[in-house]
């Protein structure tokens, strides 16, 4: 199987449902955002995964594969009548992401005021995925404001997207804690404002 098709080269690509929209529109933005963030999780996983126990490599796949589950969602024609029918993250997972930010927490010291992203090399790219995430959130927001002006039917599309801004807002906060928690295990000094 080929991977180019010629099809986008006009400019439009296919949501799931078939529909053609320009590589421009905000949905394909949205999705396109999810997929750098993925794509940069797998970057700093590759250079600095040996750093990490076994449970953060697992977590850190995991995460992707929700990531990947959020883009399905955000790639699908929800003005189609097709049902979506894919797999998608649950509350669950916002829940691990949420458990796994209290025990990191347990071994970091109080915050004392705003800190400047950095100190060791891998806790510098975890504060860029943080960044990345919350650039997406903000993509994935726009996304929701549109379509729920556009399209009034689909409760179970409504609350997919909901507990995609869930995911993702808790995500940015997991980077956050674990850029803390990289620096204290290397004995980097986190450096205030």
């Amino acid at each position: 199987m080929k991977v180019y098709t010629k099809t986008g080269d006009d400019g439009t690509t296919s949501l799931i449902g078939g529909q053609r929209v320009s590589k421009a529109d905000a949905q394909v933005e949205a999705y396109g955002q999810l997929d750098e963030l993925n794509s940069a999780i797998g970057y700093f996983y590759s250079c600095y995964g040996n750093e990490l126990s076994e449970e953060y490599r697992t977590l850190l796949l995991n995460i992707q594969r929700d990531l990947f589950k959020i883009g399905t969602l955000l790639s699908f024609d929800f003005r189609s009548a097709q049902p979506f029918t894919y797999s998608f993250i649950e509350g669950k997972d916002v829940d691990k992401l949420e458990r796994e930010i209290d025990a990191m927490q347990t071994v970091l010291p109080a915050l004392r005021g705003f800190i400047l992203p950095g100190g060791c090399a891998s806790a510098a790219y975890v504060h860029q995925l943080r960044c990345i995430c919350r650039r997406c959130e903000r993509h994935v927001m726009a996304l929701y404001e549109r379509w729920a002006a556009e399209v009034t039917r689909g409760v179970s599309y409504a609350s997919g997207f909901v507990l995609a801004l869930r995911y993702i807002n808790r995500l940015s906060d997991f980077f956050f804690v674990m850029a803390r928690f990289l620096n204290k295990e290397q004995g980097t000094e986190e450096t205030l404002v």
